[in-house]
């Protein structure tokens, strides 16, 4: 999830179209819940019809250079979230320990994992749900649960997710026009029907879980799941839904080489 900061040092590349679709998602999230950062964006674009009427001045090439410089040489943050964890060179005993097994498994350590460091415990427990959750076999399928995850972390508009969870779809090869309307809280018209019906349930069961009645599994029923489908259908819902307020709880930000650990989410 970018904060402020990154979307001021990314709205050029944004009214240039120069950032990558999944930036532009993180970029189109941050603004549609921050009203001082759909202000700043309104004035940037003021700005740009402004001064697009003046004529035009020579820029003397040095000044060019060096402004071009710097504003190419602005890093983003790297901190991990709003609170203080502990960085994987920096874990001892059973949290190095963890950290080393996560590492070996996903080719990095997740910020969401980082930001979960002070208390080993939870963070041991919260990935053990993961993995009983997501990964474990059973009729309803891995394609099928990640897709899950995605709409339910789109209707949330949490980003982070969306990020990693889109890009694992990505490798266990769903098609990139589903995984596109996915990432952007639609449900592709390519799908077949019971699946169309299935991430409606799951998208309502995120944004309306209290309105949820006995109906909902009978219709699941009629698409051709059985009920360890629909537990397992419902158990991802709620997993999500449960990552997704942790990331929103603690401003956990997105990692910049995201994508090359969301390759060892499809085992």
């Amino acid at each position: 999830m970018l904060t402020c900061k990154e979307v001021t040092e990314l709205v050029t590349d944004y009214l240039e179209g120069r950032l990558s679709f999944m930036d532009r998602l993180r970029f189109h999230f941050h603004v549609g819940m921050c009203g001082n950062c759909r202000a700043y964006l309104k004035q940037m674009k003021q700005s740009i019809r402004a001064v697009g009427k003046l004529p035009p001045g020579p820029i003397p090439p040095a000044v060019r250079d060096e402004l071009v410089q710097r504003f190419r040489g602005w890093k983003r943050s790297k901190d991990v979230s709003w609170i203080q964890s502990v960085a994987p060179d920096q874990a001892e005993g059973e949290l190095k320990e963890l950290y080393g097994a996560i590492a070996a498994a996903r080719g990095g350590v997740a910020y969401i994992h980082q930001a979960q460091s002070l208390n080993v415990r939870a963070l041991r427990a919260h990935l053990d749900l993961y993995k009983a959750i997501v990964f474990q076999s059973s009729t309803l399928s891995r394609i099928a649960r990640e897709r899950i995850g995605v709409v339910v972390s789109a209707a949330n508009t949490c980003g982070y997710c969306v990020a990693h969870h889109g890009e694992a779809l990505r490798q266990l090869g769903d098609a990139a026009e589903i995984v596109e309307a996915l990432v952007k809280g639609e449900l592709p018209a390519a799908l077949p029907e019971p699946d169309r019906i299935l991430l409606a349930w799951a998208r309502e069961a995120a944004l309306r879980p209290a309105e949820c009645a006995e109906a909902s599994p009978r219709s699941l029923r009629d698409t051709g799941l059985d009920d360890r489908a629909i537990l397992d259908a419902a158990l991802t819902v709620a997993y999500f839904s449960f990552v997704n307020r942790i990331v929103f709880l603690l401003g956990v930000h997105l990692e910049d080489n995201y994508a090359e650990m969301s390759r060892y989410m499809v085992g």
